[in-house]
């Protein structure tokens, strides 16, 4: 048996989460693999964290954001780098990369993300990308 659920549904009826700070609602999937909606509101961030494992992948739904990235090898994070992502960009963070979005236009940015059930919670370490 399947569950259906709709994901512009689950953002409406979702709070923002407590450490986030931004909509993020788990939509299917298990531990090893889940399928997460994000939205991020004018002038929202998704704080920079990495994960010591696994890999995510990202669509954007709608919207355009600016991503900053990094390696964080060492203690330090390595080569920052900014990018912007609109609708219809995907992308790949593998364990170990900084991973920050913003989003500053006046849109708001819907994406989905497929990760580890652990990305939401016990694998997730937040730092400060300069």
């Amino acid at each position: 048996m399947i569950k259906i659920v709709n994901a512009f549904e689950s953002l409406e009826n979702i709070s923002k989460d407590e450490v986030m700070m931004q909509k993020v609602a788990l939509l299917t999937g298990g531990e090893d693999m889940a399928l997460f909606i994000i939205e991020l509101e004018e002038d929202q961030t998704l704080p920079a964290h990495y994960h010591k494992e696994g890999i995510e992948f990202y669509y954007i739904i709608s919207g355009e954001a600016v991503i900053r990235t990094g390696n964080f090898h060492n203690g330090k994070i390595e080569k920052i780098k900014t990018e912007i992502v609109k609708a219809g960009d995907t992308f790949s963070i593998l364990a170990y990369t900084v991973h920050e979005i913003s989003n500053s236009q006046l849109e708001s940015v819907k994406l989905l993300a497929v990760a580890p059930l652990s990305h939401n919670g016990a694998d997730r370490y937040f730092i400060e990308l300069e």
